[in-house]
């Protein structure tokens, strides 16, 4: 797939992308979860937090809906626990820490702050569409996950992204699946905001050609209808 940039092209984009406050990793970002895929049984996710070329962690967070309806999100970590790195398990309308047993009413979850062994609290707002979570707000429990070594990007396998995104980098293609075919933005930067690719698709699967980016982080924002997944990529040389 060839990617076109034009002068015009890539001024509407960067001022769309400034509109929706996802210009530059200095600035305020979000991640999104669709509304539809939320429900009385819990989802754990992952956002990864690059803390260099070659540390991260894996932030788990866990996104559920109450007896009522109302959506609760939390750390899959508490204060107490946490460095046993278990999370929780469900049972029934219950979470059930796997370090000390103890159980949390899933209807209660987001009436407490820090402190015991209690789900880490995690704001959350929601839309029509979408639970929508601060980038800063996951960040600010990192504390509750070890860090990691980042391995070779070009042997890792496919991980998931915000909105159900899968990406690979082998052979220098960036490999992107999506669950469906639509049309969507895909977008690369570097850690300073300066946009470097973008291209339009409509296929479930887009390779990208990245050899000619050197060796660092980057970050993979892909936009769907509004709703904008984003994560950060290594590449090695």
């Amino acid at each position: 797939m060839k990617i076109n940039i034009s002068n015009s092209g890539l001024f509407l984009t960067v001022l769309a992308m400034a509109m929706l406050g996802i210009m530059s990793l200095s600035q305020a970002q979000v991640v999104t979860q669709p509304l539809s895929g939320v429900s009385t049984t819990a989802k754990v996710y992952t956002y990864i937090h690059m803390l260099s070329q070659t540390q991260k962690k894996d932030i788990r967070y866990i996104i559920i809906k109450a007896s009522n309806g109302d959506v609760k999100s939390c750390f899959d970590a508490c204060d107490v626990c946490y460095l046993a790195n278990k999370g929780y398990a469900q049972s029934g309308s219950q979470l059930r820490c796997n370090n000390c047993g103890k159980t949390f009413v899933i209807d209660e979850l987001g009436t407490q702050g820090v402190g015991g062994c209690w789900p880490g609290l995690l704001p959350h707002t929601t839309d029509a569409q979408n639970v929508i979570i601060n980038i800063s707000d996951l960040i600010g429990g990192d504390k509750y996950y070890p860090t990691k070594a980042v391995t070779a990007v070009q042997d890792e396998p496919v991980r998931e992204m915000a909105l159900s995104f899968n990406w690979f980098i082998k052979s220098d293609l960036l490999t992107i699946t999506m669950d469906n075919a639509s049309e969507r933005n895909i977008l690369i930067f570097n850690i300073s905001g300066k946009l470097f690719k973008t291209l339009a698709s409509s296929a479930n699967q887009v390779s990208v050609d990245v050899s000619d980016l050197t060796a660092g982080v980057y970050l993979l924002s892909v936009e769907d209808h509004g709703r904008t997944a984003s994560q950060t990529i290594v590449i090695n040389r």
